[in-house]
Formats: C-alpha cells, structure tokens, sequence
C-alpha cells in the first residue's frame, strides 16, 4: 500500500504515472505461492518489464533504511519414525522397546555440532565465501549479540562459532525443528511408550545450495542413522533457491538516492536470512532481478499475535516510494512491483 498510494499521488499531482506501472499483488507468500508461479508463466507478456521491485522487506532500523539484494532459499518438509506396532505399556517394555520419540530426537540432534554447523555431509561444499568487500561491510554494521537477541529474551547465537552474528544470518544456511509430534498428549499422564513420532523441519539455503539435492542428502543423513525395529517416512513440503540481485548498480544508487533525501540517512544495502518463494520464478521465466524495499520494523511481531506495521513506515515509505518513481523517471523505464 505505500507503494499504491505513491501512485495515487503521482496521478493526482501530475494526471499520469512517469512511466508504465504493472502491480502484482498476491496472499499466497505464506503457503509458497503455489500459484503464482503458473500465473507468471501464463501471463509473462503482460508482466514483462524493465525493472521490478518487491516490497516484502524491512528497514535497517527505526531511522534508516535497506536496500535487500539477497534473499536464503527455504527448505520445509516432515520425518516421520515407526517403530513398534502400537504404543506400548512403559511398566512392560520400559527399557527394551524402542520409544519413537526418543528415537526422532537423537537423530535430529545430529544434524548440528555443537559448534552450530550443520553435518551433513557435502553440505556446505556449494557454498562460496562472500567477498571480503562486503564482509567488511558487514562488520561495520555493528550488529551485537545482546543487542540483537535481546529483543526477544536471548543473549548469544548457536550458529556456528567462527562467524560472526551478520554472516550467520546472511551469509550462511542453517537448519530448524519447526516442532515435534508424537505420544500420548493429553492432560494428565499416561506411561507408553510411542510408537510414532514426527517432526516438521526446515532449512534455510544460500546461493549455490540445491535445495532438492540438500532433502535427498538429509534423507540420506537420518537414514543411515535409523536404528534396529526402526523406518523412517520423509515428505518434502516446499522448496526454493536463494536468490541474489546482480541486476544494474545505476538503479541501485537511483533507489538509494531516493531513500537517503526521504529518511535523511543513507540506506544500507544488506541481505536477509528469510525466503521470498516466487523470486526464482521471477528470475527464471521473467529474467528479472528485483530490488527488495520495505519499510517493515524488527518490532513488527511477523508470524505472531499482535503484528503490526508502523504509521510513520507507511507514511514515509509512501514517500519514499514517490521519490524512488521520480528518480527513475530520467531513465523511461517500466516497472513492476510485487507485494507478497
């Protein structure tokens, strides 16, 4: 909407758009817009353009803006273990039958060391070091451990040891249990001994990483680990790759240029460590490179009660939004803009 009402107010001071506008809008980005995909492929005439933007991403902090021009890839899918034919009385079996739960739990604790990398083997070996150009960058964020993980009642990063805080979250792939199910879950107790567990997980994947050879090699990892009287079902739920802008600089600095007399700082051009699905589409059937400008806050609660988007982002991002279409005016260009 603040890319909507910059709109509005173009045509209302001036009657016309500075160029074409094609709006993409979609609800979908939750479930991995299982149709966004096809509408691209059907409808590529119509979206074709010279520039795209996606306005899905946040500021920097309160007072300065981002540029996003990288985004990690997402893996999701479930695990689930058998063992036993039923559950089982814990006073009976207890200590000889295999117990589903603690079965998955062992497993998946393997996938980290306890250095916070991932073990699976060949996982990391597509992953290139970023520049140390931009590395350096990073550094001089500033980004602290308390400050950041502070926020939500933590102090210090299980990611891997010898990165730091920024590249863990930029740079690098990481693995989660996204939750576990299995058991008896009622109130009260009761003393079996499961005979089913599951678990829903994802990854987070960064350029080069494959994220259907990485599901075969975690299938491959737990497998291979699977005790006696033990089978393991797998079910790959949503997958894609990560994605980075290697479109022109000149529209880079338009847009920073933009940002900077609206915020009356300079943006920083970062990545982010979350996933937007439909961006290898857009590359791949479009050819497009988008540049990612959002307004949202870290305070923003996404994904949970009481998320809320700021007044002051909505109003300034409608203005930044305004002078990032004049900037671009010079160049006569078609733009298109995708909010997930």
């Amino acid at each position: 909407m603040t890319f909507v009402n910059a709109c509005r107010a173009w045509i209302k001071s001036t009657g016309t758009l500075p160029f074409d506008v094609t709006l993409l809008i979609e609800g979908e980005e939750e479930i991995g817009s299982q149709n966004l995909g096809a509408l691209i492929e059907a409808h590529q005439d119509r979206l074709g353009c010279d520039l795209l933007f996606v306005c899905d991403t946040n500021m920097w902090d309160r007072k300065r803006p981002a540029i996003t021009r990288s985004l990690r890839g997402l893996l999701q899918g479930e695990v689930a273990v058998r063992c036993s034919d039923r559950d089982l009385h814990s006073g009976v079996f207890g200590g000889v039958a295999q117990n589903a739960v603690q079965v998955l739990c062992d497993m998946l604790s393997k996938v980290r060391t306890r250095d916070g990398a991932i073990a699976i083997p060949g996982f990391y070996d597509p992953v290139e070091e970023p520049p140390s150009e931009l590395r350096a960058v990073w550094m001089a964020l500033g980004v602290k451990e308390a400050e950041f993980l502070g926020q939500v009642g933590l102090s210090k990063s299980i990611g891997e040891t010898d990165r730091a805080l920024v590249e863990q979250m930029q740079s690098r792939p990481s693995f989660d249990i996204n939750g576990i199910s299995g058991g008896y879950q009622g109130v009260g107790g009761k003393t079996i001994i499961p005979s089913e567990a599951t678990a829903k997980v994802s990854f987070r994947l960064v350029a080069g990483q494959n994220p259907h050879v990485i599901w075969e090699s975690f299938e491959r990892f737990l497998t291979e680990q699977a005790p006696v009287d033990c089978v393991l079902q797998f079910c790959k739920q949503a997958a894609s790759t990560a994605f980075a802008y290697s479109g022109a600089q000149d529209d880079i600095e338009a847009v920073a240029t933009a940002l900077e007399a609206t915020w009356r700082q300079p943006p920083v051009v970062v990545g982010t460590g979350v996933s937007i699905p439909i961006m290898s589409e857009f590359k791949r059937v479009l050819g497009l490179d988008a540049i990612m400008v959002g307004f949202g806050q870290e305070d923003d609660r996404i994904h949970s009660p009481n998320e809320k988007y700021d007044v002051e982002s909505f109003r300034r991002g409608a203005e930044s939004w305004a002078r990032i279409l004049c900037e671009l005016s010079s160049g006569e260009k078609d733009v298109a803009a995708t909010n997930a």
